[in-house]
């Protein structure tokens, strides 16, 4: 079996529009899927590393243990846990694709933003 780690936002609004991204384009992966409020703002600001070992701990479980080779890191607008302006969580998105490819150099690491009219598109 073949595994995606994906680090997305909890709100049940994006899930299907990402799986159904991921789908298409890597069909016959299955997701490992981790959810956290505004997970971008977690993985992007030191501020906020109380909640960094739970989200890494389950990327660890999809990395070492289901062997998956890419991550993906998703934000939306309206985030209930992140409620900062499009620019500023895009920012945040590249701060945290970095971070994850220094925590994994080997892996190849994608931000994702998934529009209102749940467009998901590759940042």
């Amino acid at each position: 079996m073949k595994f995606l780690c994906v680090i997305t936002c909890m709100d049940g609004r994006i899930q299907k529009p990402v799986l159904n991204y991921l789908e298409k384009k890597f069909p016959g992966y299955y997701p490992d899927t981790v959810t956290e409020p505004g997970p971008v703002k977690i993985l992007s600001n030191d501020a906020y590393s109380l909640l960094l070992p739970s989200v890494m701990q389950r990327v660890e479980i999809s990395v070492n243990k289901h062997g998956a080779k890419q991550i993906f890191i998703v934000a939306h607008p309206d985030c209930a846990g992140n409620p900062v302006e499009k620019q500023t969580q895009i920012d945040q998105l590249q701060q945290a694709k970095k971070r994850l490819q220094s925590f994994y150099p080997g892996l190849d690491v994608h931000a994702l933003w998934v529009e209102e009219n749940n467009k998901v598109e590759e940042v």
